[in-house]
């Protein structure tokens, strides 16, 4: 607050803060760049909105400055030439992802881990993670990509994913998925099958073709046999 005399009266100046629209809120969370499922996504191009919001990292210095210099993730380069995120335990990365078709998908862990195992997780949308170990692939240098064993159930539209360094000495190039097919029963002359190669077959459905009983309708031919 200013004071300035005038005329024998004392006049107070009153400075105004004036505000502008998003300044001194929260960092907006958005999209570097389009990830989707299925596809391919650079562990590099995390989300933008910084610390806290669109990553987690121990420091807030980009220690190689090879690619996004602005943020505080650690980016280098090692093996193909490639870029990769170099993790350490606790920091995480968030990426945007637009899924055209819901389903279950495959995702795979391209990364290198030089000796031991490390372990990470992945998660969807805040819910509970997924946890991942990861073998060891013998060096920095030489990465190799793991599928997850468990599939991810992912609805249609767009969904926030998060991975997590969770112990190790990670370095993360990619993470990629694919839609799995849905399952379709057949019978042959050896016996009953699933056409994606999977194990899982519904008890109904071995107990009506076993007992040589009736096949079941169209209706309840969807329920006993697709998952």
């Amino acid at each position: 607050m200013l004071s300035q005399q005038r005329g024998g009266y004392e006049a107070f100046v009153l400075a105004l803060c004036i505000s502008v629209p998003g300044a001194a809120s929260a960092a907006e969370q958005l999209p570097y760049g389009a990830n989707a499922f299925p596809g391919i996504i650079k562990a590099y191009d995390f989300d933008q909105g910084g610390e806290g919001v669109a990553y987690h990292d121990s420091d807030a210095v980009n220690t190689s400055q090879y690619y996004r210099p602005g943020e505080a993730v650690d980016i280098g380069v090692r093996g193909s030439g490639s870029y990769e995120v170099r993790g350490q335990p606790g920091e995480w990365l968030e990426y945007t992802v637009d899924v055209p078709t819901g389903g279950r998908y495959e995702v795979s862990i391209t990364y290198s881990q030089p000796s031991g195992t490390a372990q990470a997780t992945i998660g969807l949308d805040g819910a509970t993670s997924l946890p991942v170990t990861l073998p060891a692939t013998g060096g920095h240098g030489t990465f190799q990509s793991y599928k997850v064993p468990t599939s991810l159930e992912v609805t249609p539209g767009r969904h926030v994913l998060r991975f997590t360094f969770a112990g190790g000495d990670v370095y993360l190039r990619q993470l990629s998925s694919a839609r799995r097919p849905g399952r379709a029963f057949y019978l042959s002359r050896t016996g009953a099958g699933v056409k994606d190669g999977s194990s899982g077959v519904s008890a109904k459905f071995l107990d009506i073709v076993t007992r040589g009983g009736d096949p079941p309708t169209r209706a309840s031919w969807s329920e006993s046999t697709t998952r």
